[in-house]
């Protein structure tokens, strides 16, 4: 493993941008459980929240999930390989590798 300084930011992700709705997929596929992508707005994923957390965690989350969808995360990097000397999965071995999980 690669020795890097704690100050260093890592990307970490797979082999490719894989969309919410290709990720969903997969899963229904490996699952074998139907499954289809949603999408909703911050708000809306404000008004799931709100219920159960507290007002700052709402906004936290939410702006969280703005920056996250924003494309903040679509960057692929070759972090992984450099970190840990091996390629990165994509999303369809993570899936197939985790099947059991969405069972």
């Amino acid at each position: 493993m690669n020795t890097r300084s704690n100050e260093t930011t890592l990307v970490i992700g797979g082999t490719g941008k894989t969309g919410r709705r290709v990720a969903v997929g997969e899963i229904a596929r490996v699952s074998g459980k139907a499954a289809r992508y949603v999408p909703v707005t911050s708000e809306q994923y404000a008004a799931v929240l709100a219920p159960y957390l507290p007002a700052e965690q709402v906004t936290f989350s939410c702006d969280l999930f703005r920056y996250v969808l924003d494309g903040h995360n679509a960057h692929v990097s070759d972090d992984v390989q450099r970190v840990l000397g091996r390629r990165p999965r994509d999303f369809r071995e993570f899936a197939v590798a985790a099947a059991e999980a969405w069972k």
